[in-house]
């Protein structure tokens, strides 16, 4: 059984009364994340095979649900695209209809803990794929990437009803700007409601990131560089209400204080920082660490009451967040400097690896570009002098996503080049995935990924 399978947790993780997340695993050079519940623990692994075992073979450099056993020990996962266990790729595991780098949630049956629910979101919608597990063996059934609900934009998150048993399932529609709410009891899962969400509305932004607090009783939507909305939730019906919503500029991510009053929030711009403000209406903001120049950070709350701080060069965190006992401890982990992916706290797509500006996947794949007409690093694309094998290719695709999944540009041409502009309208900073499949005179098609970051 592969070493990440069975490493101890350097933190104990607690579940918490109210479980608003399902387990989540962040993998990224040497380091693995785990949460469970509210809590998110940071482990080091040293092994020089990390990246040969299954975990990280699928997972690297992205986001993946698990299921974890008693002991606390990942047994099986996903990130979204296949599910694999510490062997490898499970039974009928592969094709899943999703994103490796966009959200998924597993969770095991309400009363039946020999079946788990995987949910997917593809370029159709949410999809629903059932696992049946026998002595330890995972297979996927026959209930395999079953549509459920068409036109979900990339986030999903959940929570635990207030029953203590069953899971709520809360999806944000694009195409109705509606948030969807969806009920797992025993074998059901059915949609309780579905209630106005005005965030599309009043942002026209389709970059959106959803959290429950802790309690479980308000959930925030966060859209992306624009504006938070904060809705109360009934934990026993699945009913909400719109509570409030307030302009913040340049958002990244967020996450709650453990008394669930305060958010604390990481922005991206020439002055990254972490803020801190009231949930209700985003007054009393303050500025709580300074981050750079441009730095991504990805917050989480953990199990002791302390928010992890992610980013690309360290590992801080918040002790006491939320009282006025407020600490920064920083750093917790200092990163290698020729570290290149870093775990990621954020379950939004393309989190889990945020990099330093100037530092690439390889040399001929920048992860950053500034489209300001000054003749200096004005267009993103593969640097052809540096490709070796840039005269044997038969075949060559090069595609830019947008944290919603959209595809923005596509080229088959290996001189083709991104300005940072859908369709003659320029795209705002942030971080946009690509992707590049091209096939050699040797006959062997490679599939490569990464990020790049426009910076404006």
């Amino acid at each position: 059984m592969n070493r990440i399978f069975t490493l101890v947790l350097c933190f104990m993780l607690v579940k918490s009364a109210a479980q608003s997340y399902e387990p989540q695993v962040y993998l990224g050079g040497n380091h693995l994340l785990v949460r469970k519940g509210n809590a998110a623990s940071v482990i080091e692994q040293q092994s020089k095979g990390f990246s040969n075992n299954p975990l990280a073979q699928y997972t690297y450099n992205t986001t993946a649900a698990a299921i974890f056993d008693k002991d606390d020990k990942i047994v099986l996962a996903s990130n979204g695209e296949k599910i694999f266990d510490s062997d490898g790729i499970i039974p009928n595991g592969d094709n899943i209809n999703g994103f490796y780098y966009g959200d998924c949630v597993m969770s095991e049956y309400p009363e039946d803990k020999s079946k788990i629910l995987l949910l997917t979101v593809g370029k159709e919608g949410l999809y629903k794929t059932v696992i049946t597990a026998n002595k330890g063996k995972f297979t996927v059934s026959n209930e395999k990437n079953i549509l459920i609900f068409k036109g979900i934009a990339n986030t999903i998150t959940s929570s635990t009803h207030g029953n203590g048993v069953d899971k709520w399932i809360i999806v944000h529609g694009l195409s109705d700007d509606k948030l969807h709410v969806f009920l797992f009891s025993k074998n059901a899962l059915e949609e309780k409601g579905a209630f106005e969400s005005n965030i599309v509305k009043k942002t026209s932004n389709g970059s959106i990131k959803l959290k429950f607090s802790p309690d479980g009783k308000k959930l925030v939507a966060m859209a992306r560089e624009s504006r938070m909305f904060v809705y109360d939730f009934d934990t026993g019906s699945g009913l909400m209400s719109h509570k409030n919503d307030f302009a913040l500029a340049k958002t990244y991510d967020f996450d709650f204080s453990a008394n669930g009053e305060w958010l604390y929030v990481s922005t991206f711009d020439s002055e990254s920082a972490v803020y801190s403000m009231s949930i209700n209406d985003g007054s009393q903001s303050k500025k709580v660490m300074t981050l750079g120049n441009y730095v991504f950070a990805h917050l989480q709350l953990e199990e002791n009451g302390q928010i992890i701080i992610n980013t690309p060069e360290f590992v801080a965190a918040i002790s006491n967040a939320g009282t006025e006992k407020e600490q920064v401890l920083q750093p917790l982990i200092r990163k290698a400097t020729d570290q290149k992916y870093h775990i990621g706290l954020s379950k939004s797509p393309i989190s889990s690896s945020a990099q330093n500006v100037g530092v690439s996947k390889s040399d001929y794949m920048p992860n950053s570009f500034s489209p300001n007409n000054d003749g200096l690093n004005d267009d993103f694309g593969i640097i052809v002098e540096k490709f070796s094998k840039s005269k044997k290719l038969i075949e060559y695709n090069l595609k830019i996503l947008s944290r919603a999944g959209k595809i923005v540009f596509s080229t088959d041409s290996i001189y083709d080049r991104w300005d940072g502009k859908f369709s003659n309208e320029e795209l705002s900073s942030d971080v946009y995935l690509w992707i590049l499949t091209y096939k050699t005179t040797e006959g062997k098609t490679i599939n490569e990924n990464g990020e790049v970051i426009i910076l404006r």
